[in-house]
């Protein structure tokens, strides 16, 4: 289980003020190599890392500077069409049983077609505890 730290500057805020994510948590994730965001419990993101930040302007996702941020990421996989799809709706499902409580980690393997083309990647997403609004992480690894 991921802990986040609690503390009490954040550099990430939803739309009601409330913290998101703590300085120390951001910190954290930002460390990581894996693209990350962590999900509140409806499936929104409500944080992610400096590695999904160059993923998605590497890949034409970073339109808006807000890197995904309060997009529901349950909508988002559940309205996927062409390739890819039923791999996203079966993530849907999964995080919607985690939020649950059904399931309590998932690790799952996809490929991604990408500008510079396919990849593959793994997804594991786990539970997070004491850390604010966020409930699960969500971490992409593309696999060598």
């Amino acid at each position: 289980m991921i802990r986040g730290n609690q503390g009490t500057s954040a550099p990430h805020r939803d739309g009601s003020g409330e913290t998101a994510i703590d300085a120390g948590s951001q910190t954290q994730i930002d460390r990581l190599a894996a693209q990350v965001a962590w999900l509140d419990q409806d499936g929104t993101i409500v944080a992610v890392n400096a590695s999904w930040r160059r993923f998605a302007a590497d890949n034409g996702g970073d339109d808006d500077r807000r890197h995904g941020l309060g997009v529901n990421y349950v909508a988002l996989c559940e309205g996927c069409r062409g390739s890819g799809a039923a791999d996203a709706r079966w993530v849907a499902r999964a995080i919607r049983d985690m939020l649950s409580g059904r399931r309590s980690v998932i690790y799952y393997e996809y490929p991604v077609a990408t500008p510079t083309g396919e990849q593959r990647f793994s997804l594991s997403i786990t539970p997070i505890c004491g850390a604010s609004r966020a409930r699960l992480q969500i971490a992409h690894t593309r696999l060598r």
